[in-house]
């Protein structure tokens, strides 16, 4: 196979389709903008780190989506938890207390959630002020940040919840907008690789601890109203929505703390803060009754927080402690009775979750679950001077102009956190293959050395060239996985790390019925189309540039000859 030098040795001499730029002849490109606002470390999606919010959709279309959810034979693993003293960080028990391990994490992590599947934990890392929420495998290797708090004063992600099916993560994000006199807290979803963040609640409560209902279809949360005109705010009730943010419901209960879904869906869990009371109550709002009375049955006890509920439905795991210093993971059956105590020692523990571990060769069972989908949106402002339909329209001008007469585009736009994404499928007669590029004008956003970064590189041969602009040109060589999905990846870093990333692959994924396809973040399964792929490395570099130069000449004319 040639090496990536050739296929750079190869970029001024291959032929060309017509207006695919000579890297050679290519100038140096328009600064991009300056920064708006101060940014945080986010995800890499082809090398960018993308922040979790900074574009908010204002109108969401939702369709019915085949997914899976857990089986309901799913056995109780090992409980995690968030350990507090000279142990501070992320630890994992059995339920009955044995086999304590630190998981690899840093102090001050909390609140994990482990996926469906029990393979991943989801977790809150505090970072510059602020929190985002972080997704490690069950081992503790492997963390990666899918969210960085967003863009207010402050900005804080908290409580992850996995969807049954694995592949959405709601979550509650707290902050103070620039200038505002005060902050609220709204609930999230994020795909669980980090993309297309989704605002679902968007008034005056503070809103938090999501919980999905084991079908997937809604939520329940814990929400108190803002204090406004010298007013204090209202107690901490209970509220259940629509997966997609309609048709919020109060319960009831007023003094609730983190509500936890039964895993068969009949009943919600929660702490009574004003009694210590672990409570139940059906879903619409009928047949609330007591499980236990903690601070009876558990002398001493004055904290009680984090009911959670085993896999298998049939015991709920909780924090509580005499103080905030002196705090323990215990367990209690769901009627009630064998309350037994989980861990011990002088550190204090908090936000108990309770590992799946489905059996060997389970089939989940399909089930209906609304999922979210962009459709024509209003932005919010964003660091380009140029329109939305003006900035598509260069790259699709780009891309196009890259390919050989013949080729056939099915192609979708996406606004990305402030950015611009083009991702579908391109077929030069022999079988379609995937294109993905995506443009950020935003300084900062990309890695100065994708190179450098393991979860870009996979493996793979990476070369980087500095180009005579002051531009740097990545090529990432075929990383093959198991199911024989090849792909390659190139990155262009203008010096402000601002710049274009582009994926092909020999595969493809489903795609609406308007022919749209879904976004990354949505992928249902990539199915293999076609042996090789459709670009190789030197050809998807010269789509880099060749989009590069057409945003460029869309941002010196303001886009107006779009």
């Amino acid at each position: 196979m040639p090496s990536l030098d050739d296929h750079f040795n190869a970029l001024t001499k291959v032929r060309p389709p017509e207006d695919w730029p000579d890297l050679s002849e290519r100038g140096t490109g328009a600064p991009a903008p300056p920064p708006r606002h101060r940014l945080r470390a986010g995800t890499a999606v082809l090398a960018f780190v993308v922040a979790a919010a900074g574009f908010v959709f204002a109108i969401r279309a939702f369709r019915m989506e085949r997914t899976e959810t857990s089986s309901p034979a799913v056995r109780n693993g090992p409980i995690a938890f968030a350990r507090g003293g000279p142990q501070s960080g992320l630890s994992v028990t059995n339920p009955d207390g044995t086999g304590l391990t630190k998981l690899p994490s840093v102090p001050g992590d909390t609140d994990p959630a482990w996926s469906p599947d029990g393979s991943k934990i989801a977790f809150v890392r505090f970072r510059e002020g602020g929190a985002g929420i972080w997704v490690m495998n069950a081992d503790g290797t492997g963390a990666r940040r899918i969210t960085d708090g967003g863009l207010d004063v402050d900005g804080t992600d908290l409580g992850p919840a996995w969807s049954p099916d694995g592949s959405r993560i709601a979550f509650a994000r707290e902050g103070r907008p620039a200038k505002a006199a005060t902050g609220n807290t709204d609930i999230y979803v994020v795909n669980a690789d980090g993309t297309d963040v989704v605002r679902l609640t968007d008034d005056p409560m503070m809103e938090y601890a999501p919980t999905w209902s084991p079908d997937g279809s809604r939520i329940a949360f814990a929400a108190y109203d803002l204090a406004s005109g010298g007013n204090p705010p209202s107690p901490l009730r209970l509220y259940v929505m629509n997966a997609d943010g309609t048709d919020i419901e109060a319960l009831g209960p007023e003094n609730v703390e983190g509500p936890s879904w039964s895993p068969d869906g009949t009943e919600i869990a929660y702490v009574d803060t004003e009694t210590g009371s672990i409570m139940a109550i059906h879903p619409d709002g009928t047949a609330l009754r007591r499980i236990i009375d903690v601070a009876e049955l558990i002398s001493g006890v004055h904290l009680v927080y984090g009911a959670t509920w085993s896999p298998d439905g049939t015991q709920i795991a909780f924090m509580a402690g005499a103080d905030s210093t002196d705090t323990h993971i215990y367990v209690v059956s769901r009627d009630g009775s064998a309350v037994r105590q989980v861990t011990e020692g002088p550190a204090p523990d908090a936000e108990p979750a309770w590992q799946p571990v489905p059996p060997p060769g389970a089939s989940p069972p399909v089930v209906e679950t609304p999922r979210p989908k962009p459709t024509d949106a209003i932005p919010t402002p964003t660091p380009s001077p140029a329109s939305d339909s003006g900035m598509f329209a260069a790259m699709l001008e780009g891309i196009r102009a890259s390919g050989p007469p013949g080729w056939r585009f099915t192609l979708g736009r996406d606004r990305l956190d402030g950015d611009w994404r083009i991702d579908g499928d391109v077929d030069d007669g022999s079988g379609p293959g995937r294109l993905s590029v995506d443009v950020t004008l935003r300084p900062g956003m990309l890695e100065a050395d994708p190179c450098a970064d393991p979860e870009f590189r996979q493996g793979a041969r990476c070369v980087a060239r500095p180009l005579p602009n002051g531009d740097l040109l990545v090529l990432r060589d075929i990383v093959i996985d198991p199911g024989g999905m090849k792909t390659i990846e190139v990155v262009l870093v203008h010096p402000d790390r601002s710049g274009i990333g582009a994926e092909a692959g020999n595969w493809t994924i489903a795609t609406l019925p308007n022919g749209t396809p879904l976004s990354q973040g949505e992928l249902p399964k990539p199915r293999v189309t076609r042996p090789d792929l459709l670009y190789t490395v030197d050809q998807l570099a010269q789509v880099v540039l060749a989009v590069d130069k057409k945003i460029q000449e869309c941002i010196r004319t303001s886009c107006r000859s779009s």
